[in-house]
């Protein structure tokens, strides 16, 4: 087989169309032919254009992953996810991964440290949250408890559960006036519960609020 024309895509900045023996047969970005050496007149068998298919799909799952990591940053959860709602294999979306964490263009740690503090600045949330939240993103045990140590004491869940629990109590003042004072306790525990503080600490904070 000959390769007889090499012809840029009038719609891509990097797609070529490849043709063998006269008949279109695949598409090729310009990496991918300079990777090859490919030309025209060039002889080309099967082997040769499978090798092609997968060094171009690989390169177009990459230049995916790259633009979706350059707006935040990402878990590895996150792109491998992201790469097969793509509609590529979780066998490649893999070996994107990999080579991301290995040139440091994914960093779970850095990611979680990132997340931890986001949540936090946006709004009280406790640990318990936090942890649910960072292993759906593919973040494992140790280090999400490494992050938490690193950003959390308990002191800084009690003033947070405080304060969430003072925010509520003033956004909700007309609703929660309506109700007996065993029910306003039942209703900020369940909401401070929601968010991820620890039983011992909501019944704290339900106390030194309610003596007031």
């Amino acid at each position: 087989m000959i390769v007889t024309r090499i012809a840029k895509r009038k719609n891509s900045r990097r797609l070529f169309a490849v043709y063998v023996d006269g008949e279109f047969a695949f598409d090729a970005s310009d990496a991918v032919i300079l990777k090859f050496g490919l030309r025209t007149n060039d002889s080309i068998d099967e082997e040769r254009i499978a090798a092609i298919k997968t060094s171009e799909l690989q390169t177009e799952a990459q230049l995916i992953a790259v633009n979706y990591v350059s707006y935040r940053p990402r878990s590895s959860r996150e792109v491998l996810d992201h790469l097969m709602r793509k509609g590529f294999s979780k066998e490649l979306a893999d070996s994107v991964v990999r080579h991301f964490e290995s040139v440091s263009l994914i960093n779970n740690l850095e990611f979680a440290r990132m997340f931890v503090r986001d949540k936090l600045r946006r709004k009280p949330t406790g640990k318990a949250l936090l942890q649910k939240l960072l292993a759906a993103k593919g973040i494992p045990s140790p280090m999400i408890d490494q992050v938490l140590r690193e950003h959390i004491s308990d002191e800084d869940q009690k003033n947070a559960a405080r304060d969430l629990a003072s925010r509520r109590m003033r956004s909700t003042k007309r609703s929660l006036a309506a109700l007996d004072p065993t029910k306003q306790k039942q209703r900020l525990t369940g909401y401070l519960l929601r968010h991820g503080f620890s039983s011992e600490i909501v019944h704290k904070t339900i106390q030194a609020l309610f003596r007031q």
